[in-house]
């Protein structure tokens, strides 16, 4: 369901990073170590199913797009959270929440593109539009090294 994200981003880092896995294995790791609930995966969680696979991360709250760009231009993989309801607004929005992951994989001046585990592509979004759905994480973001 919708509360894999998270999982299935790591799983979609850990494969850019060449390093295979399935998202059934990582699954099974997550709720053995409790780092999933049924709602999802706190954001305190988020990135330890990399370092579960050796791949170092840094976590980091009231971040900003430039710390982005330059985790990617350092060749590096970010997972932010958001909220889903603002990053796509055609969709009903149920509530002020921090309910999705994404991974950002280029910044561009005005358009931000993420890989979108629930619609499993890329999608580029209006760079308002993300910051608004990144906001309400109080601009979280994991970052691998």
């Amino acid at each position: 369901g919708r509360n894999l994200c998270e999982v299935l981003c790591e799983a979609y880092v850990l494969k850019r990073c060449g390093i295979d896995c399935s998202v059934d294995e990582l699954l099974e790791v997550a709720k053995e170590k409790h780092w999933i609930k049924r709602a999802g995966t706190p954001l305190q969680y988020m990135g330890s199913l990399l370092e579960f696979k050796d791949v170092k991360v840094n976590r980091k709250y009231e971040s900003t797009i430039e710390d982005i760009k330059e985790a990617l231009d350092r060749g590096n993989n970010v997972i932010v959270a958001v909220d889903c309801d603002k990053l796509y607004p055609d969709r009903p929005d149920e509530e002020d929440a921090t309910n999705h992951a994404v991974v950002v994989t280029r910044i561009d001046t005005d358009m931000v593109t993420i890989y979108d585990p629930e619609n499993i592509i890329e999608v580029d979004i209006p760079l308002k539009l993300f910051m608004s759905a990144w906001r309400e994480s109080r601009c979280y973001l994991v970052c691998t090294n």
